[in-house]
This record gives C-alpha cells, structure tokens and sequence, in this order.
C-alpha cells in the first residue's frame, strides 16, 4: 500500500526542502517506487532535482497546469527507474485562486483536492514524497490531507521551535475537523551546531517538549548541504569526496531510522 509522508514546518529555510529531497533518493535506492511531489511555488526541490539528474522539467504540463486540468499523470517526469518526480514552478502561487474558482468554496472539496488528483495515481508508488511552503495555507491543507505521514523538519533556533509547536496541533485539528488520520512520523533536528549553546538548549526543550516523536539521528551543519542545493548532489562515485560522503551518510542514518519507523507503525496497524 501507498504510503504518502510530507515534509513541513511552519518556518522557512530549516532544511525541509533537502531532507525531503534525500528521502526520497534513499527510498528509491532502496528499491522502493517513489513519487515526489514539489508543492512549494518557489520550485527548490525541483531546482535540486533537475541539477542531480541533469535533466530538464519544461516538457510536460506544470504541476499548476495538472491541477487546473484536474489530473496529474501528465506532469510526472520519470527520472530514474525507481524515482519520478512532479516538479513546481511559479506559477504554482495560483494554486489558492484555482481552488475558489474550481471549488466555489466548498471546503471539502477545497481541502482534498490534490487528494481527489492523486487518487488515480497513488497505487503507481510505494511512497509519495511531498514538499509544502513553510505557511499555513491550502498548500499545507491538501498535503496533510493526502497524507498518512508528516515529518516535522526543525532547525536548532527557536522561532523553528516554536513553529513546529504550532504545527502539531493543527495536524491534530486538520485530523478532527475532516476526519481524517495523519500523524506524526517525528521530529528532526536539522542543520545543528554540536558545539553551539542556543543549539544546545533548543534540542533540550525539543526533547522536553515532543519526547519520543524526536529522531534519534540528526542532521548536522555543514557547507557541504548548502553546495548540494546549487550544484545537485553527487551520487555517481567519481565526483563523490569525503565530504559529501559524510553528508550523505548523515541523510541515510537520518533515512534509515524514517523507514524503520514506518515499518513498525504498519506493523502495528496490522496487529503483527
């Protein structure tokens, strides 16, 4: 069965985008069917994407275009055996004024319509990977709504703290108000100073805050992540150095405890 995880935190510029993109390469190396999908206008995770694979996205429908149209299959770029990707630009930013024009405001209809989209489609994929805006929107609402899974990315500062308190229990509202059943994969310490006091402290109060919801690996700080996200990151071993060999390992440790994660949710969902 199709399990569907976003990647979200109410803060920008956590490290949400890159630790969705590394899921969903680990995922696909593993074997495992993957579809990502870019649900941020701003287009970074497609950006990343595009210079890893060293391919283009401007031959099919955009994702707004599918959305408009009411279908997605046509906007899915396929870019290795196991990994396919429906990339953002944009003109995606139309996404809310589409759903009044397409909805009349119904808020059903408005909440689930990238769920209604993806239903034709999601028995393709073992996983579907989701990227959302770090705002609290339609964008977040429909992902969270076609999800079974979220994964909170959380910078070590306070203000992303602070957001992904707030996110949790909107999560817990989303689920009420349309009955719905999302939860809380866990939480992630990303782009952290070891060595940093305010780092420090703000991984205690995670800690006291969201307990066994926190991943035990972390991602820490380094130039390296920065260079992937302008220049792709390298998977072909003669352009790989030590450096991103220790990134990368970070991001499998990370990727490596998620799948363990979800293999013990299932098997708790089906009584083993």
């Amino acid at each position: 069965m199709t399990k569907t995880i976003t990647y979200g935190n109410f803060k920008g510029g956590v490290g949400k985008t890159m630790t969705s993109v590394m899921s969903a390469i680990y995922l696909s190396k593993q074997n495992k069917s993957v579809l990502f999908i870019d649900f941020d206008p701003q287009g970074n995770a497609s950006d990343i994407f595009s210079k890893t694979y060293d391919t283009s996205f401007n031959e099919k429908p955009s994702i707004y275009q599918g959305l408009e149209n009411g279908e997605l299959a046509s906007s899915v770029h396929r870019v290795t055996d196991t990994l396919s990707v429906i990339p953002a630009n944009f003109t995606l930013v139309g996404f809310q004024l589409l759903l009044t024009k397409l909805t009349n405001n119904d808020y059903s209809k408005r909440a689930y319509y990238l769920d209604a989209l993806l239903t034709p489609i999601k028995g393709l994929y073992d996983y579907i990977i989701i990227d959302t805006p770090p705002t609290i929107s339609d964008f977040t609402n429909n992902a969270i709504l076609t999800s079974d899974h979220i994964v909170l990315v959380m910078q070590t500062q306070i203000w992303s703290l602070y957001a992904v308190e707030t996110y949790l229990p909107y999560i817990s509202d989303m689920n009420e108000t349309y009955k719905s059943t999302c939860s809380v994969l866990g939480v992630v310490n990303m782009l952290l100073d070891k060595n940093g006091s305010v780092d420090i402290d703000v991984v205690r109060k995670a800690k006291e805050l969201f307990g066994d919801l926190m991943f035990d690996n972390q991602i820490y700080n380094r130039q390296r992540v920065k260079r992937f996200s302008a220049e792709g990151i390298p998977l072909h071993k003669q352009f790989i150095d030590h450096h991103d060999k220790e990134v990368i390992k970070m991001y499998d440790k990370l990727n490596s405890e998620l799948f363990e994660k979800l293999l013990i949710e299932e098997t708790i969902k089906n009584g083993k």
